[in-house]
């Protein structure tokens, strides 16, 4: 996974993923063989996420390849948690709940697509 800073994004959908991913230089992005200027747009996979209001949206996530080692990286904004469909800012309020044992309402109520078995897997 490459981790794209995405302070800027406000909601995510589709048209603001494709800005972050044409606001970076590829060709600077160090591979985890150690190599930069090689990793080349390789392909495109669809991940689901749960935002708030009990929405699932569809992402079209690019995938770069590394020239040298041949390695697959997909180019994540830094809101998204990798093998997660629950945005991390989710993350955090459930784990900050969790810890000073408060109810889990509140992120429930955010996003209804959210329930008690994603929660104690965030929390596991």
């Amino acid at each position: 996974m490459i981790t794209v800073n995405s302070n800027k994004i406000n909601t995510l959908n589709q048209i603001s993923y494709n800005k972050l991913i044409n606001s970076i230089y590829i060709n600077q992005i160090i591979c985890s063989c150690g190599h930069s200027g090689y990793l080349i747009k390789h392909a495109y996979y669809t991940r689901s996420v749960k935002i708030s209001g009990g929405i699932k949206l569809s992402l079209s996530i690019l995938r770069v390849k590394c020239s040298i080692c041949g390695k697959t990286h997909a180019v994540l904004p830094s809101i998204l948690v990798p093998y997660s469909q629950v945005l991390l800012q989710d993350h955090i309020s459930i784990i900050i709940n969790d810890s000073y044992q408060m109810t889990q309402t509140p992120v429930m109520n955010n996003n209804p697509l959210i329930d008690e078995s994603s929660i104690a897997y965030i929390v596991r």
